[in-house]
C-alpha cells in the first residue's frame, strides 16, 4: 500500500535484532522464557510479559526463538502501515503457538509448570535425586516468578541447586558432573561437544576469555561449590551475585553467533548467573579445558584478557 499524502513513509527496511535469551551457561529453558519476555518488552517497550521460549509473539514486530540455540530472533514488521494499526496491535496481543498452552501461559494458569517438568527418574536420574528433587519436589510458580523479578539465589545467599530443574537437558552433565558427582574435567568437555554442536561455541569461546577464566587458577578440578561461592563473591561481591534476577539481563545488540560477544556486559552477568545456579567453578574449568586451549578461539578473544585486565 502506498502511504496516503501527509503520512510519514515506513522504513523499507526490517530492522532485524539478536538477544542472548538463556540462563547462563545453564540454557535453562523455563528461565530463558522469561528473559525472552524480558527481551520483547525491552525492543518494543511492552507491558506483559509475551514471549515464552519457543512462542512466537506479534505484536508490530515477532519474536520467535531460533530453533535449539537458545537464541531470541526480534523482527520488527515495516508493513504495519498506520500509528492506528500499531496501537491495536498492542492493544491486543495475538499469541500464536503449535502447542495449546505455551510454558510461561501454562504457569501464570495452573500455578505450575508441567512442562518441561515432563519426565520420570529412568530418563532423568540425576535430577529426579538430591541435591534437585526435581520431580518429588517440582518447582513452581511461585519459584519461577521469584528467579525472574527476586533473585535466583536463595534466601540466605547461597547458590539454588533447585534452579536446574528447569533445564532437564543438562540431567547427564552439569547436573551429574558438575553438581552432584563432581568431574569438572568431564563436564567439560560433555558440555563444549553439546555447545559447539548446538552452534554457540564462539559465544561461549569469547564469554571465557571476556570473564578471565582462561587464566583463573584460583578455580581447580577439586573446587567445592562452597569454595566457588567465595570465589563468586571476591570477583562479583556477594550482593551482586545473589541479588541477581532475569529480568536484569542486559540488552546487548554487538554479539553474533559468528562472532562471540564484544564486550563484558552480557559475558558478566552470565558469569554472575553461574555462580547464582552453582556451576561457576565448572564454567572456569570447562573454559581451561577447551576454548582457552584451542589456536581458533585464542586467536579470535585472547586480546580480551589484556585489554580487560586479566593479565
Amino acid at each position: 500500500k502506498t502511504p496516503a499524502q501527509g503520512e510519514t513513509p515506513l522504513p523499507s527496511k526490517p530492522l532485524a535484532y539478536t538477544f542472548l535469551c538463556r540462563a547462563t551457561m545453564p540454557r535453562s529453558r523455563a528461565l530463558r522464557a522469561l528473559a525472552c519476555g524480558s527481551c520483547c518488552r525491552a525492543a518494543f517497550a511492552m507491558q506483559p510479559p509475551l514471549a515464552a521460549d519457543d512462542l512466537l509473539c506479534q505484536v508490530d514486530g515477532g519474536c520467535r526463538r531460533d530453533a535449539g540455540l537458545g537464541l531470541l530472533q526480534l523482527s520488527r514488521q515495516p508493513q504495519v502501515q498506520a500509528q492506528e494499526a500499531k496501537a491495536e496491535a498492542k492493544a491486543e496481543v495475538q499469541l500464536q503457538h503449535d502447542e495449546p498452552m505455551p510454558i510461561l501461559s501454562k504457569l501464570l494458569q495452573t500455578g505450575h509448570i508441567e512442562e518441561p517438568l515432563e519426565g520420570d527418574c529412568e530418563k532423568y536420574p540425576t535430577l529426579c535425586a538430591e541435591p534437585f528433587n526435581c520431580f518429588s519436589e517440582p518447582i513452581g510458580a511461585k519459584d519461577i516468578l521469584k528467579m525472574s523479578l527476586g533473585r535466583v539465589a536463595t534466601d540466605d545467599g547461597h547458590a539454588n541447586l533447585k534452579a536446574w530443574c528447569t533445564g532437564l537437558e543438562w540431567d547427564s552433565s552439569i547436573a551429574k558432573y558438575c553438581i552432584q558427582t563432581p568431574d569438572l574435567v568431564k563436564n567439560a568437555h560433555l558440555v563444549f561437544d553439546k555447545q559447539v554442536k548446538a552452534g554457540v561455541g564462539e559465544l561461549d569461546g569469547s564469554y571465557c576469555f571476556l570473564e578471565g577464566h582462561c587464566v583463573n587458577e584460583a578455580v581447580t578440578p577439586d573446587t567445592t561449590l562452597a569454595e566457588a561461592e567465595a570465589l563468586c563473591d571476591e570477583k562479583y561481591g556477594h550482593e551482586e551475585w545473589t541479588s541477581l534476577n532475569m529480568l536484569k539481563m542486559p540488552i546487548d545488540f554487538s554479539f553474533s553467533k559468528a562472532e562471540g560477544f564484544k564486550s563484558r556486559s552480557l559475558p558478566s552477568y552470565f558469569g554472575k548467573l553461574a555462580c547464582a545456579m552453582g556451576n561457576y567453578h565448572c564454567d572456569v574449568i570447562y573454559c581451561r579445558e577447551t576454548y582457552c586451549k584451542m589456536d581458533h578461539y585464542k586467536s579470535r578473544y585472547e586480546h580480551f584478557l589484556k585489554e580487560n585486565g586479566w593479565a
